[in-house]
């Protein structure tokens, strides 16, 4: 049903490619020097372009954020769409905060809601998810990214992109739609940034310090299962914490 796009941040739901966050633009808040402006762009359409051949996919699925800016549309963004156009028959984005006036742009199917695939439900994470999720059997969401920090052979720590699985809190759920309905062994996937500037926050830290947000309320993020982009399960988080 969910396949991890081995040592990539990015998953497979069926025919379709699923990334988050790309945050095109993102680059020019870093590096002033002209032509390397787009060379963050560039790597992620080749990325792109090499998980499609070589997972044989169809369709694209954005969970959002797919620009930095919030209001304008950047020549990067065209450049990123003109590029990737013709290598899927249909491009979805799930509109994230920082999307404003992508409707603009031709030849993608912009969403505000969840889409459901085969018991799937994705969504970028910024608002309140609609009561139908709860009856899937995953939701893959962005809008928080998470790294574990990891030591390496040599001692030097490296902050580690990561999959953070997990399950729904009930009582919280029930608090916050009504006595509705949680399919059994749902889980929620928090998908990490295909920016490969972005890390996002420490999972052995962030989740902890963020009791105020609804995903904390609704998702028991203190019992998140931690796998790498190989796939590999960590552990669960309060056994990484110790």
């Amino acid at each position: 049903m969910i396949k991890f796009a081995y040592d990539a941040p990015a998953l497979i739901v069926g025919d379709s490619l699923v990334l988050a966050d790309l945050h095109i633009g993102r680059e020019s808040k870093i590096i002033q020097h002209g032509d390397e402006l787009l060379s963050i762009t560039e790597y992620m359409v080749s990325e792109i372009e090499r998980l499609k051949e070589e997972h044989k996919l169809k369709d694209i699925i954005i969970l959002g954020d797919v620009k930095e800016d919030i209001t304008s549309i950047p020549l990067q963004v065209h450049d990123f769409f003109s590029r990737i156009r013709p290598m899927f028959r249909r491009i979805a984005v799930l509109k994230g905060n920082h999307d404003g006036g992508i409707e603009k742009i031709s030849g993608i199917n912009v969403l505000d809601q969840e889409l459901v695939i085969g018991g799937v439900a994705m969504a970028h994470g910024h608002k309140l998810f609609s009561p139908e999720t709860f009856s899937c059997d995953y939701l893959l969401t962005a809008h928080r990214h998470f790294y574990f920090p990891m030591k390496s052979a040599v001692g030097k720590i490296y902050n580690m992109k990561i999959y953070a699985v997990v399950p729904p809190n009930i009582s919280g759920i029930h608090k916050k739609y009504g006595n509705i309905e949680v399919k059994k062994g749902m889980k929620a996937v928090f998908v990490p940034s295909f920016n490969p500037l972005i890390t996002g926050q420490n999972v052995l830290e962030s989740i902890r310090e963020r009791k105020r947000h609804f995903e904390n309320k609704i998702f028991k993020l203190d019992r998140a299962t931690i796998y790498t982009l190989k796939g590999e399960c960590l552990g669960n988080l309060p056994k990484l914490r110790r």
